[in-house]
């Protein structure tokens, strides 16, 4: 049986290909000098989705002044992923995928009584080589 993320990783690949997801994106001022990867990329785009629909659904006031759409919150947060990439950090992917399942199963009482999804995906890019 695949896992949400999984499915989710499926479709959001078949949705780049019909977009034209090899262009380069515009929401990184990341330079196209190597260090960033692929997985970081991924990774930053999984997350976006999952974290704006998070904090849209917990705090839709906030959402709104902070952000305005879905989209503006997707670019904010990609951008800010990538550039961990960008700066030479790490991902460990199975922190990721851990980080995802939670962004994607969080409710919002564990994300802001408890700080769930922070301890979920503290982990998630490893700087202590950059």
């Amino acid at each position: 049986m695949p896992t949400r993320f999984s499915i989710l990783f499926i479709v959001l690949s078949l949705g780049l290909v019909a977009c034209g997801g090899d262009e380069p994106s515009e929401e990184t001022d990341c330079p196209d000098d190597g260090k960033k990867s692929a997985a970081g990329e991924q990774f930053a785009s999984h997350y976006a989705v999952a974290y704006c629909d998070l904090r849209k659904d917990c705090y839709p006031d906030a959402f709104e002044d902070e952000f305005g759409t879905t989209e503006t919150c997707q670019k904010a947060v990609s951008k800010r992923e990538i550039q961990q990439d960008c700066d030479g950090c790490d991902l460990d992917e199975a922190e990721g995928d851990n980080c995802l399942e939670a962004a994607e199963s969080i409710s919002c009482l564990d994300w802001v009584d408890d700080g769930a999804l922070e301890a979920a995906c503290d982990a998630r890019w490893d700087c202590s080589d950059a």
